[in-house]
């Protein structure tokens, strides 16, 4: 009876432990845009500007992608930033687009590699000379 008594407790500590360390290597992380309406194109190539932030954790790589939108036409995913020092930042975007859509997706990445991995954060960003400021 003893013995059955401690292999239930060993078995409670290994799933108790199971549970928490994937807690622990839980990948999260947010992605946000300011502004997320572009309505100024004062660069000199009649671009407009945004900064994308983010927060990033339990990843080793920030992995931002980008797809550019306008009517049907619509570019394929690419990567934009690909780090393994920042968790955290404030990355100017200096090519917004009147009249374009442009979505970025935040995902979690390991070191050695480019390969996308979970989805963790989307934001849209559009360039609207007549949206409001």
């Amino acid at each position: 009876m003893r013995k059955s008594l401690q292999n239930k407790t060993a078995i409670f500590i290994l799933f108790v432990f199971a549970l928490f360390a994937n807690e622990l290597t839980a990948q999260t992380g947010t992605l946000t845009a300011s502004p997320e309406t572009v309505t100024e194109f004062t660069n000199e190539n009649g671009t407009g500007n945004t900064t994308l932030s983010w927060n990033r954790e339990g990843c080793e790589r920030t992995l931002i992608t980008l797809v550019k939108q306008k009517g049907n036409k619509t570019s394929k995913e690419k990567i934009v930033v690909n780090n393994t020092h920042a968790s955290f930042s404030n990355f100017p975007i200096k090519y917004i687009v009147n009249g374009w859509t442009f979505t970025f997706r935040l995902y979690s990445g390991d070191a050695d590699s480019s390969k996308l991995g979970d989805l963790l954060d989307t934001v849209v960003v559009k360039g609207d000379k007549n949206g409001k400021k």
